[in-house]
Parts: structure tokens; C-alpha cells; sequence
């Protein structure tokens, strides 16, 4: 009787010691296919997130690439305007010379004047002649200039020249020593364009401004408000630049200024 209890007995253990085991070995298996299911979530995470970045990348290449575009379509509107201002600023030159009752070419005449002079001075009369005195009509009167006609027009040879340096030097000089000068509202206009052509865009931006505001109905006050504009584009403020021409146009609609602006603003 006790050899059959004792038998069960160890029966019974080899029973539970199988299922402990089995259920051991099971859990391990859970636990491995749980770590397999992981690993693969984290291998396709990493892939969608290779691809999300793949995506971004390109689409900032693209916006890149756009960008540059405008730039360059931006660069070019600024190349052409500074080039068509340039040739406007001699036509303007001569114009603002014949309001004045200065032709174009008087500075050229009156500085071959004295050389012409000086040679007839050096030359000796003949021999068994008189030096007869030229009579005074036939002689064309050699304009004086006046201290500020001196500087202004010292400032723009330097502008002529190229020396655009010089320039803003000699009209900021002009500004200061006439305050009440009738050209100072060209000078403010010159010495605009002048940095302008240094590409210094604010500067000239504001002094282009002094005319809109102090001198409003000077001949080249369309001029300056096309030319603010332009240095708005330089500043890439496109947005200040369409404001600008459109008020040009509506302030001084009969304008060739404002003619201009019409077909910068169908560009822009």
C-alpha cells in the first residue's frame, strides 16, 4: 500500500514538472516572437522615416531651385533697369541743361575758349605789320559762372566720369554749403542716382524720397518716385516697389516716368 502512494506520488510530480516545463519553453516563445514583431515595427519605421526625409530633401531641392530662379530673373529686371536709368540719366542731363538756357554743348565751347585764346595770345604779328585789335563783337562772351555753378557742375563731371564715389562727395558738399540753391532738388536727385549705382540702395532710396516729399512738383520728381521703386527691387521689397509705381501713376499719370512704371508693374 505505501509502495502504490509512493508511485502516485511520483507520478504526480513528473506530471507538474512537464507542465512547468512546457509552460517555461512557451514563454520563452512568446517572448521571442513579441521581440521579432518589435524589431520589425522598428526596421519599418526607420524605412518610412528614410522615406519622409528622401521626400523633404527633394522638395527643398526643388524650392531651392525655384528660388534661384527668381533670383536670377530678379538679378536680370535689376541689370536691365540700371542700364535703361543710365542712358535716362544723360538724356535727363541735357534736358534740365536747356531749361536752364545751357545747351549740351556750351561746356565743351567755353572750355575750348580759353585755349583758343591763349593760342591767338602767343602768336606774334608779322613782320612789317601792326597787331590790330579784334573787335570786341567778334569775339563770343565767355559766361561766368557763379561759385555754385562751379560746384554743382564739379560734381556732376565726377558723376559723367564714372566717379560715382566723388559724386556723392560733391553733391552731399552742395547740399550743405546751398541750402536754398533752385538746384538743390536736382543735386538730392544726382546724389540718389549716384548710390544707386554704388548699389546702395537705402541711401539711395532716401534721398530720391527727400524730392517726393520737399519738392513734389520738380521735373524730376516722377523720375525719382521710378527711381525709388527701382531700389525697392534692389532691396527685394517688391511688394514697397508695385505701391511705388502705382502711386507714380497715379500722381503723375502723364509722365514718361509713369509710362515706364505701367510696364514694370506688368513684369512684376
Amino acid at each position: 500500500m505505501r509502495n502504490r502512494k509512493t508511485k502516485i506520488a511520483a507520478a504526480l510530480f513528473a506530471c507538474f514538472a512537464w507542465f512547468a516545463a512546457h509552460d517555461a519553453h512557451a514563454f520563452f516563445e512568446d517572448d521571442e516572437a513579441r521581440r521579432h514583431i518589435l524589431d520589425l515595427r522598428e526596421k519599418k519605421a526607420d524605412k518610412t522615416s528614410l522615406v519622409e526625409l528622401q521626400s523633404q530633401h527633394e522638395a527643398l531641392k526643388q524650392e531651392v531651385a525655384k528660388l534661384r530662379g527668381e533670383i536670377e530673373v530678379l538679378t536680370q529686371k535689376v541689370g536691365e533697369i540700371e542700364s535703361r536709368q543710365k542712358d535716362f540719366y544723360v538724356d535727363l542731363d541735357d534736358r534740365l541743361r536747356r531749361l536752364e538756357g545751357k545747351p549740351p554743348a556750351a561746356r565743351a565751347q567755353s572750355e575750348s575758349e580759353p585755349e583758343a585764346q591763349g593760342a591767338q595770345a602767343t602768336e606774334t604779328p608779322k613782320e612789317g605789320t601792326e597787331a590790330k585789335a579784334q573787335p570786341s563783337a567778334d569775339k563770343p562772351a565767355v559766361p561766368v559762372q557763379s561759385a555754385e555753378e562751379v560746384d554743382f557742375d564739379a560734381a556732376e563731371k565726377r558723376f559723367r566720369a564714372g566717379n560715382y564715389k566723388g559724386a556723392i562727395s560733391g553733391y552731399s558738399r552742395f547740399i550743405q554749403k546751398y541750402p536754398n540753391s533752385n538746384r538743390l532738388g536736382h543735386a538730392y536727385y544726382q546724389l540718389g542716382n549716384a548710390y544707386y549705382l554704388q548699389k546702395d540702395y537705402k541711401n539711395a532710396y532716401q534721398n530720391q524720397a527727400v524730392i517726393i516729399k520737399r519738392f513734389p512738383k520738380n521735373p524730376v520728381a516722377p523720375d525719382a518716385m521710378l527711381n525709388m521703386a527701382t531700389c525697392q527691387i534692389g532691396m527685394n521689397n517688391v511688394a514697397g516697389a508695385k505701391k511705388t509705381l502705382t502711386d507714380l501713376t497715379k500722381n503723375y499719370p502723364s509722365s514718361n516716368a509713369a509710362k515706364r512704371a505701367k510696364s514694370i508693374l506688368s513684369q512684376l
